[in-house]
């Protein structure tokens, strides 16, 4: 453990620069285990960027999550938007499949079941 708190400026901090945070991070992630949608406000360089980092490192740690971190700051329009979710998106192209097959399949039941219902069939 560091012995002084050092304030570092520039991208979040992780490792042995993360420390003295252990009850944020364990309430953040219970909440995100609860399905709580969360809002974390607080000043400029207090280190919000770096406790949503290290809950997402540990959720992911856990091997059933798929916490997602998207800087928006520097997008200029909603397709820059788009571009950036879709590229922190990427590593979980497999999880995408599975929930398009999974939609897909259950769109189909629902058209069958209709079609079943309403007496014709395509």
């Amino acid at each position: 453990m560091k012995e002084k708190l050092v304030n570092k400026v520039g991208p979040w901090v992780v490792g042995e620069d993360f420390f003295d945070r252990e009850g944020e991070v364990t309430r953040l992630i219970k909440l995100i285990d609860e399905g709580h949608n969360l809002l974390l406000v607080a000043p400029r360089r207090v280190g919000k960027t770096s406790l949503i980092r290290e809950a997402f490192r540990r959720l992911h740690e856990r091997g059933r999550d798929y916490p997602l971190f998207v800087d928006v700051q520097d997008c200029d329009s909603p397709s820059d938007l788009i571009v950036a979710l879709s590229m922190a998106a990427q590593p979980y192209k497999g999880l995408f499949n599975k929930i398009i097959d999974a939609f897909s399949a259950f769109m189909r039941t629902i058209r069958d079941n209709v079609d079943s219902v309403g007496g014709e069939s395509s």
